[in-house]
């Protein structure tokens, strides 16, 4: 029997041992981050606007290979990050049931462009996934669903409008469900409401796609 309370007490240490080293290497991960960004201020101060552009700033700029240096050395602890992020989600509730899809989205404006896949047709998106800033900045897969639907609404509104939604919606703020699809792909639903779009994620190659908008019925 004190082989068994033995056996037992080993393998609940080992358990605990392991994940708490998953969540000391996430945390350890994400304060790097931090300071990593932290650390940019004292280079993208001394720069003008137009070389803060996304697609400005030349590959062998010194921000750019510093940046994209971080990228390189953090490979896994990244797409760790992505997947963490994601199911800090996971466990939200949207009452699907107050939606229906969207019959006419991306069926006339835009459907050249906005359609399921348009990142590997936009040459303009596609030369952003070049620059090691452009990134940086959608290391976060919420903040790059985030980015993607901007970019669609910026093409469907009139000015005005999209600046009151967008005005709109940070002050008041969405609810966001995930949903684990395989080991690399998650849906992601970020409900605003009176409508609701949702993207697939791909943590491997980083890619996003814009799928569905849903209207509160």
């Amino acid at each position: 029997m004190k082989y068994l309370y033995l056996i037992c007490f080993c393998l609940v240490v080992f358990i605990s041992d392991d994940t708490f080293g998953q969540k000391n290497k996430k945390d350890s991960f994400i304060s790097d981050l931090e300071k990593f960004k932290f650390s940019l201020y004292p280079y993208l101060d001394t720069m003008s606007y137009e070389n803060l552009s996304l697609d400005k700033l030349p590959l062998n700029h010194p921000v750019s290979e510093y940046i994209q240096k971080f990228l390189d050395e953090h490979l896994s602890d990244i797409s760790d990050y992505q997947n963490s992020v994601l199911k800090s989600y996971e466990n939200n509730l949207i009452e699907n049931s107050d939606y229906e899809k969207d019959t006419t989205f991306l069926k006339f404006k835009h459907i050249d462009v906005w359609n399921p896949g348009w990142e590997e047709k936009a040459d303009n998106v596609k030369e952003l996934k070049k620059y090691p800033i452009w990134n940086l900045l959608i290391i976060n897969p919420i903040v790059h669903a985030s980015f993607y639907l901007n970019m669609y609404l910026a093409h469907e509104y009139q000015p005005s409008e999209y600046g009151k939604r967008v005005l709109k919606d940070r002050i008041a703020g969405p609810i966001i469900k995930t949903v684990k699809i395989d080991k690399d792909r998650w849906s992601i639903f970020t409900s605003y409401y009176f409508d609701m779009y949702e993207f697939e994620y791909n943590c491997k190659n980083k890619e996003m796609v814009l799928k569905m908008r849903y209207i509160r019925k």
